[in-house]
C-alpha cells in the first residue's frame, strides 16, 4: 500500500499538524503538548509490544532455529515492556514536576482517542498483511519505537541545561520523528538473505 492511500500515516499527520496549529495560534499549554506525546508513546510502546510478541517467527531475519527466534522474541518482548515503560515512568515523574499545570489535559481525549486509532490502524495492518510484511531483525523490533523519543529529550534537556526556550522547536522534531517512525514500522526496506 503507498503511503498516501494510508489512512493510519494521515490520522497521525493531522493530529500531529492539528496540535502545531493549536500550540501556534490557540494558546494550548506546552504541558498539554507534552503530555500528549507521552500518552502517544505510551501507546505505540503497547502496540509495539504486541508486534513483537506476534510478529510470525518465519519473518524474523536472524539465522536462528524458530525455537530460538520463540525464545529471542520472548526475552525481546520482556525486556521491552520493563525498559520501555520503566523509560516512561521516569519521563512522567520529570513531566509531572516540571510541567504540571491545571491545563495539563487539555484537549487530552481527542488527541490521545486519535492516536489510539492511529496506533491500531497501523499495527492491524502489520498484522494482517504477512505476506506483504518484510523480515525483521529482533534488533530492529527492539530499538525502533525509540526513534521517536529524541525530540522528548531534546525538549526536556533543552531549556533546562542548554537554555533553548523555544517549544516550536519540540513540535517540529516530535512530528518529524513520528513520520520517520511511522514509515519505518510500516514500509521497512529490510532484504531477505539470500
Amino acid at each position: 500500500m503507498k503511503i498516501w492511500k494510508d489512512s493510519g500515516f494521515w490520522i497521525l499527520l493531522l493530529v500531529n499538524v492539528s496540535l502545531l496549529i493549536r500550540y501556534l495560534f490557540f494558546a494550548l499549554p506546552v504541558e498539554a503538548v507534552i503530555i500528549a506525546y507521552w500518552t502517544q508513546s505510551v501507546i505505540l510502546g503497547m502496540f509495539h509490544a504486541a508486534r513483537i510478541f506476534l510478529y510470525p517467527v518465519h519473518k524474523i531475519n536472524e539465522p536462528r532455529s524458530n525455537d530460538v527466534k520463540r525464545k529471542g522474541k520472548l526475552f525481546t518482548g520482556i525486556f521491552f515492556i520493563i525498559h520501555y515503560y520503566g523509560f516512561h515512568l521516569a519521563y512522567l515523574f520529570i513531566i509531572v514536576v516540571s510541567f504540571s499545570s491545571a491545563n495539563m489535559f487539555r484537549g487530552w481525549t481527542f488527541t490521545a482517542i486519535s492516536f489510539l486509532l492511529s496506533g491500531f490502524l497501523e499495527f492491524r495492518k502489520d498484522i494482517r498483511n504477512d505476506q506483504e510484511n518484510p523480515r525483521y531483525s529482533l534488533n530492529a523490533l527492539m530499538f525502533i519505537p525509540y526513534i521517536r523519543i529524541i525530540p522528548m529529550h531534546l525538549f526536556m534537556a533543552g531549556p533546562k541545561w542548554l537554555n533553548w526556550s523555544n517549544e516550536t522547536m519540540f513540535l517540529v522534531l516530535k512530528s518529524i520523528a513520528d513520520m520517520l517512525f511511522y514509515q519505518i514500522i510500516t514500509y521497512p526496506k529490510i532484504k531477505d538473505k539470500k
